[in-house]
């Protein structure tokens, strides 16, 4: 190629610029100074009907997950946790081998019990359910479970942004 010569990338790029400028003008100039569509008119549009749901299938809705700063500690199975009446039941009644022993207690007027989170730290950070409540476990606080009582010491007590799933 000579230096008169454009590059073809060159010409590629300036006749996409070109093509959505014109798209880009050609709508705004197209619909400025127009008062909206009146029932009527030819230009009016109808509403699309609205597709139903097909039979036998289920419509899922994604939510992106929030986030909330909670004060997280740890509990074990032991009466020392768990009262002298610890039977290995969670409040829910699961037991506390429910999903290999990960789960967390929560404040089941703001997390009811089947909502699954993900704790920073706790279990590689996998989405865990609630599955148990506790006395001292009032509005932001989490309580995620481990097996032993030398565990849960050591997870201590951390304040965590925790992504609540659903």
């Amino acid at each position: 190629m000579d230096a008169r010569t454009p590059h073809p990338l060159r010409c590629t790029r300036l006749i996409a610029a070109v093509a959505l400028l014109a798209v880009v003008t050609g709508f705004v100039g197209a619909n400025s100074g127009r008062s909206p569509a009146r029932p009527g008119r030819a230009d009016a549009v109808d509403a699309a009907p609205v597709a139903a749901p097909l039979p036998g299938r289920v419509l899922i809705h994604l939510q992106a997950p929030r986030t909330q700063l909670m004060e997280v500690t740890a509990y074990c199975p032991c009466q020392k946790c768990c009262g002298p009446e610890a039977a290995g039941i969670t409040a829910s009644g699961k037991t506390v081998d429910y999903d290999s022993g990960r789960f967390v207690a929560a404040d089941t007027r703001l997390l009811p019990f089947g909502t699954r989170v993900r704790v920073p730290g706790y279990h590689d950070a996998r989405p865990v359910e609630v599955i148990d409540r506790g006395g001292a476990i009032k509005g932001n606080k989490l309580d995620v479970y481990f097996p032993t009582h030398d565990e849960a010491r050591r997870w201590g007590r951390q304040v965590l942004e925790v992504q609540i799933l659903e």
